[in-house]
């Protein structure tokens, strides 16, 4: 039957453990959190232009008022310069020949409502344009942010663009419009622009710290960092050797892979600045600058230097714990691991990571010490710590133990835990308890997708009676679940229950008769049943009709042209189908049809397809009928003795 393989993946643990903090909430959330009072405000400044103003605030009445802006992200240093715009000074209300309230500041009112309340709608891109709408007219810098920010939360590099250009035209000394003008330019590769900036910036004795925040944020993105690197490069003499400039120039020699550079400039850094104000990230780069570059011994009296000067630094403490497990120091990573002094969580991820690493530098046995003396169920890291120590058991055999551990493993790591404890169960002989331990942990909606791995895992151990068990119970749960009812089916169709098979496929036929791999599986399995040809091909051709450019249907309808007798248009299709899929099974069928014109095209896509998959049921057994004195099926029987010998 035409199924598709979800490969069982090789579940191999590794032990490093990778350091993340909580992300920030996203700018869109912080726009609405400020929109209510953003509309109080403008609402309560509306009602108070209904009245005429005292003549000392005439002035400064209808100035818009101040839109209480979102708490800005951490990285991005808050320096906007409080500056009333002289544009929008109000006319005299004491006027006969003039309306009391300014027209031009009510419709901006009206608008700065309009975008809030469309910011309450989700409509950014409206919000956007009525802002910068209201910026343009009045050159209000409040405005002109609250634009950039929508920008921001859409991530539009048009609007971003857009915004911090007019916003730098208002305030030239606004840092954020300049992280933001600065995205833009290096988005778009605009690196002499880029580069004028960073000028324009220093000029006005600005931090550029926004530079360095680009480059975290890129760090995987080769064309910006590139243009990064060449607006840099592009930079006065003067500017460039400026420390922040060279510390920034440090990180992407880094990127890049120039390590002999950021080994220089670093150690410019430490002559320029002193040892001890060199920052961690410094450190980090020169030691792991040295590492790539054969220098393990160098790389850990760099660290060790670093904690000196930033002592109990869990990213400094983490890599020189694994350079020194690596160079079989134990004794030596285990006086910095005792000596840190950090707070719980702190001290929980460097136990976490440092147990994990003696484990891949094979010091299993003092890692299981370290884990049976740490309280890691208080740790917040449970789970991390059950699957660690589920692996470490493994490698020393203790296996029945091992498998305690992994069953408390739950959160992010529950599939993959309960994966492995399928297979080590196989391993211990104990495969008919497999599935109740999976039905035990089943949650919706993932615990089907576990359903169908470990489906795949009794398949590939030839236990189709409990993959077919394991498929039933699941659907006795969640009768809806189209996905376990169809891979019974395919499952049904391998142990040869021809009739539970076209009843469930039916069943889905019926609920959604447009769907093309439903109505493929049918028709090939009717295939098999030669008084059933023409019905086979009538659900066949539905299937092609509804995906005309899936291989499987296509290989579908080319062997029942086969099995009509239409030589023709079988190798037409079968061919077809093979160009688009190098399948064993879609070789086989075209070996096949060929074999009645050409032997030795046949034998080549047999050949081909041979060299995909040696093992494969329906190739084998096609080779073995037709052409039963060939080398390939020589070839797979001395494969077979081999792997029968070395099992013995």
């Amino acid at each position: 039957m035409r199924r598709s393989h979800s490969g069982n993946s090789t579940h191999v643990f590794t032990y490093r453990f990778l350091l993340s903090a909580r992300k920030q909430a996203m700018l869109m959330t912080k726009l609405l959190k400020s929109t209510f009072i953003a509309l109080l405000s403008l609402l309560l400044f509306a009602c108070q232009t209904i009245m005429p103003p005292a003549k000392e605030t005439l002035d400064t009445a209808l100035i818009a008022p101040e839109l209480p802006s979102p708490q800005e992200p951490d990285i991005i240093p808050d320096t906007t310069i409080e500056t009333e715009p002289d544009s929008i000074k109000p006319q005299s209300p004491y006027s006969m020949k003039e309306s009391v309230v300014d027209k031009t500041a009510i419709s901006n009112i009206a608008d700065s409502i309009r975008a809030e309340f469309t910011i309450r709608r989700g409509d950014l891109n409206d919000a956007y344009q009525g802002y910068f709408k209201i910026a343009q007219e009045t050159q209000d810098k409040k405005a002109i942010k609250r634009a950039a920010e929508i920008a921001s939360a859409l991530n539009n590099i048009n609007y971003i663009a857009q915004s911090s250009e007019y916003w730098l035209t208002l305030d030239p000394k606004e840092q954020q419009a300049y992280q933001l003008r600065f995205q833009a330019l290096i988005s778009t590769s605009q690196t002499k622009e880029a580069a004028q900036l960073l000028v324009k910036a220093m000029n006005n004795n600005l931090q550029t710290s926004f530079v360095n925040q680009e480059v975290s944020r890129n760090s995987r993105e080769v064309e910006k960092i590139n243009t990064i690197a060449d607006a840099i490069s592009l930079l006065p003499e003067l500017y460039r050797n400026r420390l922040d400039i060279l510390t920034v120039e440090t990180r992407i020699n880094f990127i890049q892979g120039d390590i002999e550079q950021a080994i220089e400039n670093v150690r410019a850094l430490q002559s320029r600045q002193g040892k001890k104000s060199v920052s961690a990230d410094m450190y980090l780069i020169l030691a792991f600058s040295q590492n790539q570059s054969g220098l393990p011994i160098d790389a850990i009296k760099t660290l060790e230097e670093a904690v000196r000067y930033h002592p109990d630094n869990l990213r400094l403490l983490t890599p020189l714990l694994d350079f020194l497990l690596v160079q079989g120091q134990l004794e030596r990573a285990d006086y910095y691991f005792e000596k840190a002094s950090l707070e719980r969580h702190q001290k929980s991820q460097l136990t976490l990571s440092y147990v994990g690493q003696m484990i891949e530098n094979n010091f299993v046995e003092n890692a299981l010490d370290q884990l049976n003396e740490f309280d890691y169920q208080s740790s917040g890291l449970a789970d991390q710590f059950h699957f660690l120590k589920a692996n470490a058991l493994a490698l020393v055999d203790r296996k029945e133990e091992a498998l305690v551990h992994l069953l408390q493993t739950n959160g992010i790591l529950k599939s993959n835990a309960t994966q492995q404890a399928a297979l080590w169960m196989y391993e211990l002989n104990q495969s008919e308890k497999i599935n109740n331990m999976i039905l035990s942990r089943i949650n919706v909606p993932n615990g089907l997708d576990m359903v169908l791995e470990i489906t795949s895992l009794h398949e590939e151990f030839k236990r189709l009676d409990l993959a077919d068990e394991l498929l039933f119970l699941t659907l006795q749960r969640y009768p809806d679940s189209d996905n376990i009812r169809y891979r019974r089916a395919l499952v049904n169709e391998q142990i040869g229950l021809w009739f539970e098979t076209e009843k469930e496929l039916r069943f889905l036929i019926k609920k959604d008769a447009q769907n093309a791999q439903y109505l493929n599986a049918l028709g090939y399995m009717l295939l098999s049943q030669p008084p059933r040809l023409d019905e086979a091909m009538t659900f066949i051709k539905s299937a092609h009709r509804l995906s005309p450019e899936d291989p499987a249907i296509i290989d579908s309808l080319g062997w029942g042209y086969y099995l009509q007798g239409n030589l023709e248009l079988a190798i037409n299709y079968l061919q077809e189908a093979w160009n688009l899929l190098n399948d064993p099974e879609i070789g086989a069928h075209l070996g096949e049809a060929l074999w009645m014109r050409d032997a030795n095209k046949a034998s080549e896509v047999w050949q081909k397809s041979f060299e995909i998959d040696s093992s494969h049921k329906v190739l084998l057994e096609t080779i073995q009928r037709l052409m039963p004195d060939s080398p390939l099926l020589q070839k797979e029987t001395q494969t077979e003795n081999t792997l029968t010998t070395e099992n013995s």
